[in-house]
């Protein structure tokens, strides 16, 4: 039978990434410090904003002329906002993200039916 991957092995993926991107932060000397919180969660509403229209005209078949890559780049600013937040605060995600993607299997994994 084949390994599967567990909760933990995402949270471990999930870490790596963090690390290459904080590199990426230093290598290209973006900014590390003063992040204002309420700013964040602004420029996160944006985002998700951006996503959501996106997402509806995707649905009324009249996609955004910037289809798909105007929604990954969303994606993408909505990710590096949660990350700074996550830098903000000194918080490490790996226990709620565990937590979260275990729930998940739980209410919504085939196998969690049998």
């Amino acid at each position: 039978m084949e390994d599967k991957y567990d909760a933990k092995d995402v949270v471990v993926a999930f870490n790596d990434f963090l690390g290459v991107y904080e590199q990426f932060r230093k290598d290209n000397e973006l900014k590390d410090k003063d992040n204002n919180p309420f700013e964040l969660c602004t420029a996160l509403m944006d985002k998700n904003g951006r996503i959501a229209r996106q997402i509806k005209h995707f649905e009324r078949k009249d996609p955004k002329e910037d289809w798909p890559n105007g929604l990954t780049e969303a994606m993408t600013g909505y990710l590096v906002y949660l990350i700074l937040i996550l830098k903000q605060y000194k918080i490490k995600i790996d226990e709620g993200m565990v937590n979260e993607l275990n729930s998940a299997v739980g209410q919504y994994s085939k196998m969690s039916k049998k």
